[in-house]
């Protein structure tokens, strides 16, 4: 256990503690930087404090990092915002969007990640778990059904005049990501969350659960003081709240954002220089 560690423990929990007073008792609505700050400090040290090594190395990190950097830019501001309007930044400047999608995103999904990895290891679930061909093949079939049943859902939803369209548009968005970066990841090594849920279902479910719940709970709470962050009305059941949060955001939109940075990060680290090239090679020959 190296001092440093210990130091940045100490350090992100101060931070987060002083994100947590700025935004409850002071109602400052650029609390959130802190607060993720805080988090990713004492996440880190505790994975290489508990598992002896680094969740991620310099190269990982930065595929990791372009890889949320996007999702960010696709995910929360043109879907999100602009193609569905379910939520907005009502305080936001020009400056304060663009440290949104170059810190605040994907250090956001660094937490979520940290926090994934560090139970699944606490579960012994850390283990990579290579499929037989045959299998690996069925989830494949599986991911592109996701994708193209996600990808009509977008379509089909934001012609229609059904009530909630954005809702259910931004639903089949995540279930496109979702089969997508699957699908990716499955191309370019034979395991994934499939073959991992395969195999510890109930253990699986529940880190999940947790993660998406604690977090979710961590990220939103506060945010009620300030509205850094602001959910419009064309959630269903927007009235139906726990804690002034949305139940709909905590209990449906923090398993989105728990399940999606660990694939995120699945694909980041399955992208190497040889499979990458084996990846396209495949793709000109289908």
């Amino acid at each position: 256990m190296r001092k440093s560690d210990i130091f940045q423990i100490i350090m992100g929990t101060l931070i987060f503690i002083s994100s947590l007073v700025l935004a409850i008792v002071y109602h400052y609505n650029r609390f959130y930087t802190l607060l993720l700050l805080g988090m990713f400090l004492i996440l880190n040290s505790l994975y290489k404090i508990i598992t002896k090594k680094e969740l991620l190395n310099k190269l990982n990190f930065f595929k990791t990092y372009i890889v949320f950097f996007l999702f960010g830019i696709f995910g929360d501001l043109i879907f999100g915002i602009y193609v569905t309007k379910l939520w907005s930044y009502p305080s936001y400047s020009l400056i304060n969007f663009i440290w949104l999608y170059i810190f605040i995103y994907p250090f956001g999904g660094y937490v979520m990640l940290y926090t994934f990895k560090l139970l699944e290891h606490l579960f012994f679930l850390n283990e990579n778990l290579m499929v037989a061909k045959e299998e690996n093949e069925k989830y494949k079939f599986i991911s592109k059904v996701l994708s193209i049943v996600g990808c009509l859902g977008i379509f089909l939803s934001l012609i229609s005049e059904m009530n909630y369209k954005s809702f259910i548009s931004y639903g089949f968005f995540v279930l496109t990501c979702f089969g997508l970066l699957s699908w990716g990841t499955l191309n370019l090594v034979k395991f994934n969350i499939f073959s991992k849920y395969k195999r510890h279902p109930l253990k699986f479910t529940f880190i999940i659960l947790l993660v998406s719940y604690v977090q979710g709970f961590l990220h939103e709470y506060p945010n009620t003081f300030v509205y850094e962050w602001l959910y419009h009305q064309n959630f269903p059941f927007s009235d139906i709240t726990l804690l002034d949060i949305q139940v709909l955001v905590l209990f449906l939109g923090w398993l989105a954002l728990a399940v999606i940075p660990y694939m995120m990060y699945e694909l980041a680290v399955a992208i190497t220089k040889n499979n990458l090239k084996k990846f396209l090679q495949k793709l000109k020959s289908n």
